[in-house]
């Protein structure tokens, strides 16, 4: 999630949000979860000041605690 947003996000999005290897007739890979990606791009251009960071899964850190809360209510 931290590399995907803050190195590949932005090859993807010049791409089409396709991957795109070095071999011109290899076929264009879709990124999984492109139209999530895409909503992410769209809010971290528009909020400049966020900051993605990494943290250990089900660890009990307020961060993480606050972030599953949220995913479970949004289901």
């Amino acid at each position: 999630m931290v590399e995907g947003s803050y190195r590949w996000r932005k090859i993807w999005r010049n791409n089409g949000w396709h991957r795109i290897t070095a071999n011109t007739h290899a076929r264009r890979r879709s990124i999984p979860s492109a139209l999530l990606w895409q909503e992410l791009d769209t809010l971290l251009m528009r909020k400049a000041r966020v900051e993605i960071q990494w943290c250990k899964g089900h660890a009990e850190t307020p961060g993480n605690i606050r972030a599953d809360m949220f995913a479970r209510q949004s289901n």
